[in-house]
């Protein structure tokens, strides 16, 4: 998979080789319709440890709160899943399979 950070669009961007097509942003803004900020976090401290250009990363979007208040550990491995049944086409977008419903 290929990953970047662009700083004039303020997201870091996905392809995946061999997969015609694929190529997609995630946003830190949880309004936006590619808004991720967990998996926007994750994929920064990885881009930040891989010595790549990244962006700012601030700590207190990489803990959320759960519902009772209590700290938790972003769902990266699951998000990561996702991601690459998307890109392997074995999976759907969730988010466009919802838009899709309405």
């Amino acid at each position: 998979m290929g990953v970047w950070w662009d700083e004039k669009q303020g997201q870091i961007h996905l392809t995946a080789p061999g997969v015609n097509g694929f190529h997609t942003t995630i946003s830190p803004n949880p309004e936006s319709k590619r808004g991720h900020p967990n998996l926007f976090m994750k994929l920064a401290k990885a881009l930040r440890e891989g010595g790549a250009p990244h962006p700012l990363i601030e700590r207190n979007l990489t803990m959320p709160i759960g519902p009772r208040g209590e700290k938790r550990p972003p769902d990266v491995i699951g998000a990561s899943v996702v991601i690459g049944g998307i890109a392997s086409r074995d999976a759907e977008d969730p988010k466009c399979k919802a838009a899709n419903r309405a």
